[in-house]
């Protein structure tokens, strides 16, 4: 199968290809930056003794920093 347009073409699909996940990339990195930056309400979640552990400890992994995420792992080994 011979694609002749994608001879003439190429580097305007690399460029464009490119590009797409430059602004994808951009777009997750700014997502991911807002779901770290989230203010703890006045009562959350990961506080109500009454709610199941394992969304009591996702709800507070979701407030904590990449940083803090590490810096407990990092705690963690020095103890053991």
């Amino acid at each position: 199968m011979k694609l002749p347009f994608l001879k003439k073409y190429w580097s305007a699909f690399l460029i464009t290809f490119l590009l797409i996940s430059v602004a994808t990339g951009f777009y997750i990195w700014n997502l991911a930056h807002e779901l770290q930056t989230r203010d703890v309400p006045e009562n959350p979640l990961f506080q109500n003794s009454d709610a199941p552990l394992p969304l009591r400890v996702a709800d507070l992994l979701s407030y904590m920093t990449l940083e803090e995420k590490v810096g407990q792992m990092a705690l963690v080994e020095k103890t053991v």
